[in-house]
């Protein structure tokens, strides 16, 4: 009974953060305390792909219309970082994958020397990600004119 309490209280407040989210997602709110719900939320659930498209439009609504060039490299780099976080978690949820190469895309200044090695040690734990791979070089040779 006492687990079932427990598990009821987090069941309950998942609901309550993603109806919030959600919401606010309705409203077409872009703020920073927003993007750290969007964080809680995806912590919980990285599946949730609708959360991942809202994540977009603050970065692209809010962040990328008030930040210098040089506060959005530290937030793509702080978006890449916490998109690794949920890859060695959950290596095969295709969003997740989305969401890095749209941050890769956007992102003011990639480091690609740095990418390409994580890009190989991720390929080593789930080497079906080959589309992943095939986009991701894509867009490093678009990028890079190589």
């Amino acid at each position: 009974k006492q687990r079932q309490a427990k598990d009821a209280l987090k069941i309950k407040n998942y609901r309550s953060l993603q109806d919030k989210v959600l919401n606010l997602k309705n409203e077409k709110v872009y703020s920073a305390d927003v993007f750290n719900l969007t964080t809680d939320l995806l912590q919980l659930n990285p599946e949730f792909y609708t959360i991942w498209n809202y994540r977009r439009d603050i970065i692209t609504n809010y962040y990328q219309k008030n930040s210098s060039e040089k506060d959005l490299a530290k937030l793509f780099d702080q978006e890449l970082g916490f998109i690794m976080m949920r890859l060695k978690e959950y290596p095969k949820v295709y969003w997740i994958w989305g969401h890095r190469v749209w941050t890769l895309e956007h992102h003011p200044k990639v480091n690609w020397k740095a990418e390409l090695m994580i890009v190989s040690k991720l390929l080593t734990m789930d080497s079906r990600n080959c589309k992943w791979l095939q986009n991701f070089l894509s867009i490093f040779l678009s990028t890079n004119n190589t």
